[in-house]
C-alpha cells in the first residue's frame, strides 16, 4: 500500500494490485498524480515492480529528473529498492510504502500459496458425460503448417527483448496522421539496456518514431509513433504491411523482435483546373 501527501497535506492511500505498477501525472497511471495537486511529475515517472515475499518493490526511474528514496538520489533511467516504510519524495509529492493491504504481495509470496497446496479438497462427484456428436469435419493437415509458417515467418520473438505496437485504427486518411505506441519490456536480466528500434516497409519521411528506451530487467516503456499519408508517392492506395524491429546489440547481440501492422492507404486526390481565355472563341476550361 501506498500513502500519497501532496504539498498542502492532502493524503489519500491506493492499494498495489499488479506486479508492475506505474506512476505519474497521466491519468492513463495505475497511480494518477493530478498536476494540479503539484507539479515536479512526468505523464509516467515511476515503474514499481513487486519483489517477491513482501519484501517491497523496485523503483525504476523513468522521468527526467531526480526521485529521492529515503537519503538516496535516484536519476532518470536508474532504479533502486524500496522496502516497507520508505518514503519517497517526486516533485511536490511525498509517496510513504506501508506493510500489508497489497494483494500482489500476497500473490507473490510462498507461505500465501503453502495452505492452498496442503489442504485436501473433498473428492468431486465426475460429471455425466456429454451425449455423443458426430465429430465434426477437421481442416487437411497441410493447410494447419501452412498458417504456422506463414505466423512464424511473419515475425520474430525474443526471449529477452518484448515488442507489442498499438494504433487507433488501421485506415490511413490524407488528413488525419495513425498516432499509436510501441512498447518495448526488458524480459532478460542486463541492466541498462539500451534499445534500438527501426520501422520497414515504410518511407523514412512518412513516419515519426520516438527515442527508444534504456530500460533494467522487467520494466517496459512506450514509444510514440506516428504514421503520415503518402500523399501521392509510394506506397499507393491500398493495403500495406508495416514491420517495428527491435534491437538491443550492445547487451543482447543477435537478439531480434519485429511485429507486423497492416495499415490500408485511402486515395489522395490531387486536381488542378486551368482558365485559359481566346481571343474570339470564348473561355476554355481544362481540368487536370
Amino acid at each position: 500500500m501506498i500513502e500519497v501527501i501532496d504539498k498542502e497535506g492532502w493524503r489519500k492511500r491506493f492499494g498495489i494490485e499488479r506486479a508492475i505498477t506505474h506512476i505519474g501525472s497521466d491519468p492513463r497511471n495505475d497511480i494518477a498524480l493530478e498536476s494540479w495537486r503539484g507539479g515536479g511529475v512526468a505523464p509516467r515517472h515511476l515503474q514499481l515492480i513487486a519483489l517477491p515475499n513482501g519484501r517491497g518493490y523496485r523503483l525504476v526511474n523513468l522521468g527526467g529528473g531526480e526521485v529521492v528514496v529515503g537519503e538516496e538520489r535516484v536519476p532518470p533511467r536508474a532504479s533502486a529498492d524500496v522496502a516497507p516504510g520508505t518514503s519517497v519524495k517526486l516533485g511536490d509529492f511525498t509517496l510513504i510504502f506501508m506493510a500489508g493491504g497489497d494483494r500482489v504481495a500476497e500473490r507473490l509470496s510462498p507461505e500465501a500459496v503453502t495452505p492452498a497446496v496442503i489442504a485436501p479438497t473433498p473428492p468431486a462427484r465426475p460429471p455425466a458425460p456429454p451425449p455423443a456428436r458426430p465429430p465434426a469435419p477437421q481442416p487437411p493437415a497441410v493447410v494447419e503448417e501452412e498458417v504456422e509458417e506463414a505466423a512464424v515467418e511473419g515475425d520474430r520473438r525474443s526471449e529477452v527483448i518484448g515488442l507489442e505496437v498499438s494504433l487507433p485504427r488501421t485506415r490511413l486518411s490524407p488528413d488525419e496522421p495513425l498516432e499509436g505506441t510501441i512498447t518495448v519490456r526488458n524480459l532478460g536480466e542486463r541492466t541498462g539496456v539500451q534499445f534500438r528500434l527501426e520501422v520497414e516497409g515504410w518511407p523514412a519521411e512518412c513516419y515519426e518514431i520516438g527515442p527508444a528506451p534504456i530500460l533494467f530487467p522487467n520494466a517496459e516503456r512506450d514509444v510514440p509513433l506516428r504514421l503520415y499519408h503518402p500523399r501521392g508517392g509510394p506506397p499507393l492506395a491500398g493495403k500495406h504491411t508495416i514491420r517495428v524491429r527491435a534491437t538491443a546489440p550492445g547487451e543482447y547481440p543477435g537478439e531480434v523482435a519485429t511485429v507486423s501492422q497492416e495499415v490500408e492507404v485511402e486515395p489522395f486526390y490531387d486536381h488542378s483546373v486551368r482558365v485559359l481565355v481566346g481571343s474570339g472563341s470564348g473561355t476554355r476550361i481544362n481540368a487536370d
